[in-house]
């Protein structure tokens, strides 16, 4: 093999591997793009999940203050009741 076909053989070579190296590089950004998308997406189901349990946890919360509040009239009232007596 003279210099000349050699350098010819590695111009096409370099071409090739170029050529790879941009499929796998659109490849990655795909990936990469495809991976955001789903950190997204999980990001949004995460938040959207601790939402609800806040809810859920204030109307606990809620539940349990009027049940105190309904508890402290009955008591009240059977106070108001044995001092009329």
């Amino acid at each position: 093999m003279d210099v000349q076909t050699i350098i010819t053989q590695l111009l096409k070579d370099q071409k090739v591997y170029r050529e790879k190296v941009a499929v796998l590089e659109a490849e990655n950004k795909k990936s990469h793009t495809l991976i955001a998308e789903k950190e997204i997406a999980l990001f949004g189901l995460e938040s959207s999940r601790v939402i609800k349990d806040f809810n859920k946890s204030i109307s606990f919360k809620t539940i349990i203050h009027d049940h105190l509040q309904e508890d402290r009239e009955h008591i009240y009232d059977v106070e108001v009741k044995a001092l009329e007596q």
